[in-house]
């Protein structure tokens, strides 16, 4: 139970940042959340990777479709004529590491603010 709200905060970041900053930005909001909702590292890691890489993979699909022109099929292409479905999964796998990263450094941060004595 202790990791539903940073789950669903993860997720909500993942789905609403990308439209306002960067991409980079995510892995910094993860590992906030990861730090100040004090997840283990490997629930913050695992939690994170596979958050992130849902919501990418939500993200993905529902803006190739708003394009006139199929994005992903173009981006196929140019990666050596992959289809649209394992373009939409190497973006995600890339946004759950990135995620996984951001929530492990969160993570690892409490030990180095807040040593035990």
């Amino acid at each position: 139970m202790k990791t539903v709200t940073p789950t669903l905060i993860i997720f909500v970041l993942a789905m609403v940042v990308p439209f306002f900053t960067g991409w980079w930005s995510l892995p910094i909001l993860v590992g906030i959340t990861s730090y100040i909702f004090r997840v283990t590292v490997s629930r913050a890691t695992i939690i994170s990777f596979f958050v992130v890489f849902v919501a990418w993979l939500v993200l993905t699909y529902w803006l190739n479709g708003k394009f006139d022109f199929p994005l992903a099929d173009a981006m196929g292409e140019l990666l050596g004529g992959i289809g649209a479905l394992k373009v939409h999964i190497l973006t995600a796998l890339l946004g759950g590491l990135l995620g996984g990263l951001g929530g492990l450094c969160g993570s690892l941060l409490i030990p180095l603010l807040h040593p035990k004595k």
